[in-house]
């Protein structure tokens, strides 16, 4: 089974249902002749394309990825995980954090089913998917991300689009918002295996 990773932020997003899609960068960005066309998954085969072929490397559709996100094992049980997006532990004998990297299929807590795979340019996010991408919500007149566990408080934006962008480039810094590249849209459901 493949694997993606989230940041605290995203896994909180993802376990309040708020987070229903993600994207990644194309590796290697196909060629600026293919601007303008429109992809459409292939169920069967994780193919896109209409003149040409991308295979998106996260499978097809109904295919299952797991989530890895930073945790630490007790160091009594070397057993029981505990996962940092939920904040600090209050009791127990827990290993330094590891990186998200670290963590085997068997340790993670989410397990996600692609429902659907496109590809498109980054800053041509729909308000909507944004809100859906970035598990952000809207109270009054601000676009806001999840409560932070330790510190209570929560980022503001006054469009989705904008606080997608802004989460976005802290986790492509090399692949910014503003640099319009190509990504693997990929809509998911949380399942329980």
């Amino acid at each position: 089974m493949k694997s993606v990773i989230f940041n605290a932020e995203e896994v909180r997003a993802t376990l309040e249902g708020k987070k229903t899609q993600f994207r990644m960068v194309i590796k290697p960005q196909p060629e600026e002749r293919l601007k303008g066309y429109f992809y459409l998954p292939n169920e069967t085969t994780g193919y896109c394309g209409s003149l040409f072929a991308l295979k998106c490397h996260f499978g097809k559709i109904g295919d299952k990825i797991f989530v890895k996100e930073s945790f630490s094992i007790d160091g009594i049980s070397l057993q029981d995980v505990w996962y940092w997006a939920d904040g600090n532990p209050e009791f127990g004998d827990w290993t330094k954090p590891k990186p998200p990297q670290h963590m085997k299929q068997e340790q993670s807590r989410l397990t996600l089913r692609i429902k659907d795979i496109g590809v498109e340019r980054i800053g041509e996010i729909s308000e909507e998917d944004a809100a859906c991408e970035a598990g952000v919500f809207k109270s009054e007149n601000y676009w806001h991300s999840t409560l932070h566990p330790t510190k209570g408080t929560y980022q503001c934006w006054t469009t989705a689009k904008e606080a997608f962008g802004k989460l976005w480039n802290k986790k492509h810094p090399k692949h910014s918002f503003e640099s319009n590249c190509w990504v693997w849209k990929i809509e998911f459901e949380v399942i329980n295996d």
